[in-house]
């Protein structure tokens, strides 16, 4: 999912990238995807927690904290 205007009534929302990135409008973002093996999820989960980056920082919300409280279990 990416952060995306909807063309229609000009609000932001989600969308899945494929829908986006068939816009094909030339000021888009770019967009990297990254294919991280499983077997280094927890490793990197660490690195990016570490820096301050998990779910809790972006998006905010209960859910969130709650996520990351539970990640931060999980990968130890």
């Amino acid at each position: 999912m990416c952060l995306a205007m909807n063309e229609q009534t000009g609000e932001d929302g989600f969308g899945s990238h494929e829908e986006v990135f068939l816009r094909g409008h030339e000021e888009q973002d770019l967009l990297r995807k990254f294919l991280i093996p499983t077997s280094q999820r927890p490793e990197i989960l660490r690195t990016l927690d570490s820096k301050n980056y998990n779910a809790h920082t972006l998006f905010d919300t209960d859910d969130a904290l709650i996520e990351t409280i539970l990640t931060r279990e999980e990968i130890g």
